[in-house]
This record gives structure tokens, C-alpha cells and sequence, in this order.
């Protein structure tokens, strides 16, 4: 069998379904030295670990924090403001899956 000249894969793209937690990768086999790619791979669905899935819904949380405090005018600048569990962001203003959304 021969050697592969990469030794590594690194994500390059990334897309994410957040209503339905599905995503999609298109990683490169990379050589770490050189920065060579030597090729892809694609991945859809539900392919991610338990501490990627933790990782990543960090990740939205931020993001939505971000947006909260992009488009209202009493946004939540705090990362503290997650202390007590609850989630901040567009979900508040908007509503959490089955809960009615609030008049506006």
C-alpha cells in the first residue's frame, strides 16, 4: 500500500442547518508542512461528535448574541447574561421552537 503524501484534513467549508442540526463539510487532505492539498471529501448530515455538536451550538449561541445585538436596540452585550442557562439572542425576541412568538 502506498503512503499518502498529507497528513492531515481541515475543514473548508462549512455549512449548518441549525433548525434540523444537519451540516455539511468539504474537508482537504493536507500536508501540514508543505500546505499542500492533495485532495477532498464531503460529509452531509448528521455526522458530528457530541463535543462538536456542544462546540458548535456555542458557536450559534455567540452568533445569535451577535445578531441581538446588531438589530435591537436593548441587545445582549453580556456573555455573562448566560450564567443562568437561559439562551439569549433571537430566540428570546422570537420565541423558542414551540412557544407562540411574542406580538410584536
Amino acid at each position: 500500500m502506498r503512503a499518502p503524501k498529507f497528513d492531515s484534513v481541515k475543514v473548508g467549508e462549512l455549512g449548518i442547518n441549525a433548525m434540523t442540526g444537519e451540516v455539511s463539510i468539504k474537508a482537504a487532505f493536507v500536508n501540514a508542512k508543505t500546505g499542500e492539498t492533495h485532495g477532498w471529501t464531503t460529509a452531509t448530515g448528521t455526522v458530528l461528535s457530541d463535543r462538536s455538536k456542544e462546540a458548535l451550538q456555542a458557536l450559534l449561541d455567540a452568533i445569535e448574541r451577535d445578531l441581538d445585538v446588531r438589530h435591537f436596540a436593548d441587545g445582549d452585550h453580556d456573555d455573562r447574561a448566560l450564567a443562568d442557562g437561559r439562551p439569549r439572542g433571537l430566540a428570546d425576541h422570537l420565541g423558542h421552537g414551540s412557544d407562540p412568538v411574542p406580538p410584536a
